[in-house]
């Protein structure tokens, strides 16, 4: 259901790709048992995606899809699998000395454990947050955008740029503030050889979609 790189993780949509932040390295990898699973509807037309640590909310497609998507928490934890039962959002990966309790249920002898509880007891599971961009030491054409990259539903976000070429590289910050695929130009950062360059975006700044370019061909990382 989705890639991960060196730079982020990577979802598809038809011919569109977009990628999202990654969390701790252990998710670059299969658990013991397996690849967890990545996306599943557990809301009428309302799908959920479990990626490196988050899980996202993102609608039908004919809703907006991938396009449309948001963060709904940073859980940090071993999700295998999840579903919906009864009305009600069903995880696995319960820590095996968890006691039973309102929403932890065992089977006899303790042989298996679930979690029970509403999908809105996601949004208790941790802010969204996590590190990444569209560029990780990437070839990068002049004035070609990359991917974009998710902005929203994250609290701060801080962009760093860096690059191999031997003399400074103006990039373009581009920001499509509606999901729509309007792209709008937000800023452009003149970065040294050998200096990386940062900008904090002002607090509450509220966008749903990143992206870059650069006036030249370089090699670049934009985090």
């Amino acid at each position: 259901d989705f890639e991960i790189d060196a730079a982020s993780v990577i979802v598809r949509e038809g011919d569109k790709r977009y990628r999202l932040p990654k969390t701790d390295a252990i998710y670059d990898r299969p658990f013991a048992d397996g690849w967890p699973r990545g996306i599943r509807e557990v809301v009428t037309e309302r799908v959920h995606m479990n990626a490196h640590g988050t899980i996202y909310e993102v609608p039908y497609h004919d809703a907006g899809g991938f396009r449309r998507m948001r963060p709904v928490c940073t859980h940090g934890k071993q999700i295998g699998d999840f579903a919906s039962w009864r009305g009600m959002l069903v995880l696995t990966g319960v820590l095996a000395d968890a006691p039973a309790g309102e929403h932890i249920y065992r089977a006899d002898g303790n042989a298996a454990a679930l979690w029970f509880g509403d999908v809105d007891d996601l949004w208790r599971m941790g802010a969204p947050h996590g590190v990444g961009g569209p560029w990780r030491d990437s070839a990068v054409k002049a004035n070609e955008p990359s991917d974009p990259y998710l902005m929203a539903g994250y609290r701060a976000m801080k962009l760093t740029l860096s690059h191999q070429s031997a003399a400074p590289v103006t990039f373009t910050i581009e920001i499509d503030f509606s999901a729509e695929r309007m792209w709008c130009e937000y800023k452009k950062l003149t970065v040294d050889p050998g200096k990386p360059a940062t900008h904090e975006f002002p607090a509450g700044y509220s966008a749903h979609w990143v992206r870059l370019k650069a006036d030249t061909d370089t090699t670049a990382t934009a985090e």
